[in-house]
């Protein structure tokens, strides 16, 4: 989570109160990491909603990080001008990790005990994220 949001913060050259405020809720999800982590790992509340919460705090902290990476694709102003930048801005931008994040909460919210085993889904999140891309790219060539 810390690379994925140092690698999409040293865009920006510049904020605004709207990145500030997305910025402030994603580090609240990050300092509530180490609490939501405990309800996982104690048998008294992973059995009463713990991981539920945990995902929660993942899913929120996801969809902040990018809500402020597309803050950046909408407000050129706010980045730098390089190539790297721009390399970044003509790459493909999607959610996947946000929809994946959010069909585990569901998972755990309708079925409780399996605890925190659907967050194995998220490896496969990298090969839902290749797919997408794919599709896109053959939908614009043909």
């Amino acid at each position: 989570m810390w690379v994925n949001h140092h690698r999409v913060m040293e865009y920006f050259a510049d904020y605004d109160s709207r990145l500030l405020f997305l910025h402030m809720v994603w580090l609240l999800t990050m300092a509530s990491i180490p609490f939501t982590t405990e309800l996982v790992a104690n048998p008294d509340y992973y059995k009463h909603g713990g991981t539920a919460i945990y995902v929660a705090v993942l899913l929120v902290s996801s969809i902040c990080l990018h809500l402020i990476g597309q803050r950046g694709r909408r407000h050129h102003a706010l980045l730098h001008d390089t190539d790297e930048v721009k390399a970044w801005l003509a790459g493909p931008y999607t959610w996947t990790t946000v929809g994946v994040l959010a069909l585990i909460l569901v998972i755990v919210l309708v079925f409780p005990n399996l605890g925190a085993w659907p967050m194995l889904l998220l490896f496969v999140d990298g090969f839902i994220e290749n797919w997408v891309v794919k599709r896109r790219a053959a939908r614009t060539s043909g």
